[in-house]
């Protein structure tokens, strides 16, 4: 069967290795920014959410990289696959980085996303409505236009991400990484050394291609345990993940408790 999405499954690294992004702005510079009606690194990317978008104002500019921390099961990857798609959508495209869910289930969800359709009924081919079967195709046809790019492998590395992004023919707006914990870190001595050298390698990443970074990462479970509200505090196996990103999302279901799995 035709895929709707494409797929790119390279499960190689080649070892290129990055740079700190730099650039130089004198007065004339500096003072020039936002007169020019061309997009620069300012103008917002908008997710499709427009109560989030209105949160982040400037959180969503070129460049930037946003965490998406939850618990198992809590949504992550369905919020960032509306993210993605939104940009394959209205902006200069997306890039999404699986290493948990393959390309069929991808398209499962998308699709369901785009027709209001639930995946069950695509996957068996049953509708519960008469007008199901022609929302589905036009969401198929739709699809098709979107400038989406799924790229799943099991063991992603930074360099791969680098590899894949830069060899694009145009970089898209969003890169979605989901999910951090799931990545080969280079040689570390600890996880959490390992979790602080990749977040910190796609931050550079981002710097460097203008690419809005949407990156999962996975929480403690102490959050669960304690029943509250998620911290910055509970993001898994380093502390660095927070301060190398511009904006944390976490997620949260109120009122529930223990593992969602």
């Amino acid at each position: 069967d035709r895929s709707d999405v494409q797929v790119w499954a390279r499960g190689y690294a080649d070892g290129l290795a990055g740079s700190e992004a730099r650039s130089m702005a004198d007065a004339e510079d500096l003072a020039a920014v936002g007169e020019s009606d061309a997009p620069d690194e300012a103008d917002p990317i908008r997710s499709g959410f427009g109560e989030l978008d209105g949160l982040l104002g400037l959180g969503c500019s070129r460049g930037s990289v946003i965490i998406v921390g939850a618990r198992p099961s809590a949504g992550k990857t369905s919020l960032m696959l509306d993210w993605a798609s939104h940009a394959a959508r209205h902006g200069d495209g997306a890039l999404f980085f699986s290493m948990e869910i393959k390309d069929r289930q991808i398209g499962f969800r998308i699709l369901a996303q785009t027709s209001g359709v639930p995946v069950r009924e695509l996957v068996e081919r049953r509708y519960s409505d008469s007008g199901a079967a022609a929302r589905v195709a036009l969401a198929r046809e739709d699809m098709r236009t979107r400038r989406f790019t799924l790229d799943y492998t099991a063991r992603v590395t930074a360099d791969h991400v680098r590899y894949v992004l830069t060899s694009r023919p145009s970089l898209p707006s969003v890169v979605v990484v989901d999910y951090l914990q799931l990545m080969q870190p280079a040689v570390a001595k600890t996880p959490n050394e390992g979790i602080g050298r990749l977040s910190r390698e796609l931050k550079i990443l981002a710097q460097e291609t203008g690419c809005l970074f949407v990156v999962g990462s996975q929480l403690n479970r102490e959050c669960e345990r304690d029943n509250r509200e998620p911290r910055k505090s509970d993001l898994r196996d380093s502390g660095n993940i927070e301060e190398h990103a511009d904006v944390v999302i976490l997620l949260h279901w109120p009122g529930t408790s223990g593992d969602p799995d």
